[in-house]
């Protein structure tokens, strides 16, 4: 990757700026989040743990590099904050064991414990909770429905306007705090053509490769080895089917235009381009993506007269 890109990226992983991703939840309960406090209070201790963690970045450089040398490279995804934020994410839930038998995370929670005992408590279930694939059920404002995949156990999470529509697949953490559970800004949607069977076989054969029945039964201070591999497993199976997307879903005619306008797309958590581009977060997704076809030699002229950008 572009090692500039890191270093100018968000602390979450992001590439996108700090002041623009995370900064926005430094204080407590920033004013554009007043009707939804629970949610506020989440990502400022969410941002809290990344600030914490910051220090620790040099470490997931070679983790990137290394990604850069597989098949179904990850630097073509770079364009999708949420995918790069979720590589960083499984780094540290998952992946490292350099500083402790036990994850970053949860050595943070053992750290912090001393100035915010409540937090510290937040922290360490935060470091039980796996990366896993769910079905969206329902999905309302602020709150949704999620059914996990493999032992069909149902939650009903808090988020933050970002869960796709149900009948989605996504990859998701959910993070208990303060009596809820959250759902972590890294979600990845799966493509719209995933179903069922396919998404369960695929279950399957990842469960039997880890030795688990489900992600229930996974826990970091006991089986290490397969807690620092599982997530990557998921990460891997997301960029397979969504690369292949990504590189073919480009249209050329102003026929194809119309249908790509009001399809699906991952990159765009599930929406359509017509509704990211009714509010401002949707926007900057679509004009990272209009911007990777235009590196493609693309004439996106038209969408962008459709769209109002």
């Amino acid at each position: 990757m572009d090692s500039s890109r890191l270093k100018d990226s968000c602390v979450c992983g992001n590439t996108e700026p700090y002041l623009n991703c995370c900064g926005r939840f430094a204080a407590l309960e920033p004013p554009e989040f007043g009707a939804t406090r629970a949610w506020a209070g989440f990502r400022h201790a969410l941002h809290e743990l990344y600030m914490y963690l910051f220090p620790l970045r040099n470490l997931y450089q070679a983790y990137w590099e290394r990604l850069n040398g597989e098949e179904a490279s990850h630097q073509k995804l770079m364009s999708v904050p949420e995918y790069s934020r979720t590589v960083v994410a499984n780094f540290f839930w998952d992946y490292s064991t350099q500083f402790s038998d036990a994850r970053p995370i949860l050595r943070a929670a053992r750290d912090i414990e001393g100035k915010n005992v409540r937090m510290a408590n937040d922290f360490r279930q935060w470091g039980l909770c796996p990366l896993w694939i769910y079905f969206v059920i329902e999905k309302e404002e602020g709150q949704g429905v999620l059914r996990m995949l493999g032992n069909g156990k149902i939650a009903r999470v808090t988020h933050d306007g970002s869960l796709p529509r149900p009948g989605s697949y996504v990859a998701a953490r959910l993070l208990p705090y303060r009596n809820d559970l959250c759902l972590h800004p890294s979600m990845l949607v799966f493509p719209q053509s995933l179903d069922e069977v396919a998404a369960e076989a695929r279950l399957r054969g990842i469960c039997d490769a880890l030795g688990v029945k489900s992600g229930a039964a996974l826990r970091p201070d006991i089986q290490c080895e397969a807690w620092r591999e599982h997530g990557s497993r998921f990460l891997a199976w997301w960029r397979e089917l969504s690369l292949g997307e990504i590189e073919s879903k480009a249209p050329d005619s102003p026929a194809d235009w119309d249908a790509w306008i009001q399809n699906p797309l991952p990159e765009l958590n599930g929406q359509t381009p017509v509704q990211a581009s009714n509010h401002e977060f949707g926007r900057r997704q679509l004009g990272r993506l209009l911007s990777g076809l235009i590196r493609q030699g693309r004439d996106v002229s038209d969408p962008k007269r459709r769209l109002g950008l």
